[in-house]
């Protein structure tokens, strides 16, 4: 037995574009830019930024990591106590841990062989 609902034009418009708007956050990440400001990462999503400490975790001591450079989509080059260092990255899990995180306070993930944890400022 089919049922006949009738909505106001209001009604199914309110529909369509929730229904739009619920697609389009399943479907298409949020476009976002990464900068280096001040040795820290910078993350510009939606007109927003967010900008980040990074920390290399460590067992006795977090220790805190300058932000210089992505030399290419594949790795970061951060330097600590002077000495310089490019971490490998994996583009496709560092997009979809910004997509989950951003906006957080503090965050943590695995890049390369090397703990990081994200602390915004």
């Amino acid at each position: 037995m089919k049922k006949i609902i009738k909505l106001t034009e209001t009604e199914l418009k309110n529909i369509v574009k929730k229904t739009i708007n619920e697609l389009d956050s399943i479907i298409i990440p949020p476009s976002y830019t990464l900068k280096i400001t001040n040795g820290n990462l910078s993350v510009i999503s939606s007109g927003k930024k967010y900008t980040y400490e990074l920390y290399k975790v460590t067992m006795l001591k977090d220790l805190k990591l300058t932000v210089l450079d992505f030399p290419d989509q594949n790795q970061i080059e951060v330097s600590v106590f002077g000495v310089t260092k490019k971490i490998k990255l994996n583009k496709d899990k560092i997009a979809q841990f910004i997509k989950n995180n951003l906006g957080k306070k503090q965050m943590e993930t695995t890049l390369g062989d090397h703990t990081i944890k994200f602390v915004m400022v």
